[in-house]
């Protein structure tokens, strides 16, 4: 019943269970770096612990508001 009601695919809610479940996506210090596209916010569940705190400290990770307005190389 749900499956017919939602207007995504099983796999585009696959990636937004992995966007709810990171814990670096979550802490609350990491916010306001986060970009707003969920397509970014799923590529970046994909990096290690290290991975993201070392793109987060050199500004890799950036919100739209953010000098260069992108995450890295990854696109939506």
């Amino acid at each position: 019943m749900i499956k017919e009601e939602l207007p995504f695919t099983r796999q585009t809610v696959n990636k937004l269970m992995a966007i709810a479940e990171s814990d670096n996506l979550r802490n609350d210090a990491h916010v306001r770096h986060l970009p707003a596209a969920w397509g970014t916010l799923y590529e970046l569940t994909k990096l290690t612990d290290e991975q993201f705190d070392a793109a987060i400290q050199s500004g890799a990770i950036q919100s739209e508001d953010g000098a260069q307005g992108r995450c890295g190389s990854a696109r939506d």
